[in-house]
């Protein structure tokens, strides 16, 4: 597969919360990558489960996005001092919440449709990370959470 970056905060808003994505952030402060599968709950319906890749394909419930941010749940399995789920918290305030991809922060796609999970093979698909049949389907983009909602987790870049 061909994995790629999003480049704008349009594109890996729609791409993460397309049903299925698969992303993975990376630092290029401290060089630190997590990878994270997002899966809608439901058609139609603002929530999104979260779950961190550990090693090979084990992936840990870490919790969900709804239209108030990033939380975790009686089932998440690591708390919100863990560094994955700081890093996350931090994309969903950023990326989702307040529409940007800071400068040291890079957001890339597994090369697979964040809708359906087919392969993409198209230019403009990997681009975008979505193919272009699920980009007919869903024009419309999703809402936000509130900027601000995950703020407490924010992570800048130290000054060195």
């Amino acid at each position: 597969m061909t994995e790629a970056v999003l480049k704008t905060a349009a594109d890996a808003q729609a791409y993460a919360l397309a049903g299925r994505a698969k992303v993975t952030l990376r630092s290029s402060v401290s060089g630190q990558h997590y990878s994270y599968k997002i899966k809608q709950a439901e058609e139609g319906v603002y929530r999104y489960f979260v779950s961190l890749l550990h090693t090979g394909d084990e992936w840990t419930y870490i919790g969900q996005i709804t239209e108030n941010g990033f939380g975790l749940t009686r089932q998440s399995k690591l708390s919100f001092d863990a560094p994955s789920v700081k890093a996350f918290a931090y994309f969903v305030d950023q990326v989702i919440a307040r529409q940007r991809i800071p400068a040291h922060l890079e957001v890339r796609h597994s090369g697979s449709c964040g809708r359906c999970g087919r392969e993409l093979t198209h230019p403009e698909s990997i681009d975008s990370g979505i193919g272009p049949e699920c980009a007919r389907i869903t024009r419309t983009t999703p809402s936000r959470p509130r900027s601000g909602t995950v703020a407490r987790f924010r992570l800048e870049p130290s000054a060195s």
